[in-house]
């Protein structure tokens, strides 16, 4: 058997399996014209049809189906065998791509992976902040993170951080001019600091929560940035209130420079989670990864 058709039978496994020709093209990092070339010229050779190309993916036709459950046992044995080969190396190597708020990435991402970027220097890491719910796969990330563990079905959710508390804060300053708001409805009589989130495709709404009741605010101000650290520099500076984790701004609280209002109408989020494609076999540059930022309450 020819290389040629050794690798067209594996690509025709990873399409199978991803559902798509798009998803499997970013997963095996080859053009999606380039991958359907690869599948028309499998299906010549073999002078069948293997798939039904469907406008939101492919399905297997019946002679593809018979295919796949004769192939995928032994292409798993043959990958089994590399990956446990590659583990026997001394060293991890390999590019893990992640993408992820700058928040998360200065508090927990980056913290974590430096000094394993440093003991492993075979291991790429590629962090992009990005203000968006990203499609990881069709854009060539090994990961993404995002509060809360809920996902798409296909993928495996890995708590990274802890609980957190949105606060919303203002300077001291900002204050002396202006009436400390007791509902999240005051707001409407301040200026608030904006962030715009490319997802959504508009300013973000302040969430609040008290007696099970949720609302949300879309506030009012002259300033919008698209990061939380921009907002957090243009309020220390007394240009309007903004709603940020209760970490980023509790030194300055504590310090008396920033005041925190509405506590009691703040609502505890579940923290950040890092999600990846459930792939059977995750190289072990990935699962060093996930065990390194995997998080873990400390013992009380």
């Amino acid at each position: 058997m020819s290389q040629n058709l050794h690798n067209d039978l594996y690509d025709f496994i990873a399409v199978l399996r991803a559902g798509s020709l798009t998803k499997a093209a970013a997963e095996l990092r080859v053009s999606q014209p380039t991958l359907s070339a690869k599948i028309k010229r499998l299906e010549d050779k073999l002078g069948v049809s293997l798939f039904i190309r469907k406008s939101r993916g492919v399905e297997p036709t019946e002679k593809g189906s018979w295919l796949f459950e004769q192939l995928s046992g032994e292409y798993d044995a043959i990958e089994t065998a590399m990956r446990k080969l590659t583990d026997m190396q001394e060293e991890v190597s390999g590019v893990v791509r992640i993408t992820a708020i700058d928040y998360a990435i200065k508090t927990i991402i980056w913290p974590k992976l430096k000094d394993v970027v440093k003991h492993y220097p075979k291991l790429q890491i590629e962090i992009s902040n990005e203000y968006e719910s990203v499609d990881i796969v069709s854009r060539n990330f090994d990961a993404g993170v995002r509060f809360g563990e809920e996902v798409a079905l296909d993928m495996i959710s890995v708590r990274i951080g802890p609980d957190m508390q949105n606060v919303v804060v203002g300077s001291k300053e900002y204050f002396e001019n202006k009436k400390i708001p007791f509902s999240p409805y005051d707001l409407a009589d301040h200026q608030c600091v904006n962030l715009r989130t490319s997802t959504y495709g508009g300013l973000y709404e302040w969430e609040f929560e008290k007696k099970g009741k949720s609302i949300q605010i879309a506030v009012n101000g002259s300033i919008i940035f698209n990061n939380a650290y921009d907002v957090f520099e243009a309020v220390k500076a007394g240009y309007g209130l903004a709603f940020l984790p209760e970490d980023m701004v509790q030194p300055m609280i504590a310090s008396g420079e920033l005041i925190s209002v509405l506590k009691d109408w703040c609502p505890l989020w579940p923290g950040l989670h890092l999600y990846y494609p459930n792939r059977r076999h995750p190289s072990r540059a990935m699962n060093l990864v996930v065990d390194t930022l995997r998080y873990s309450k400390e013992p009380s």
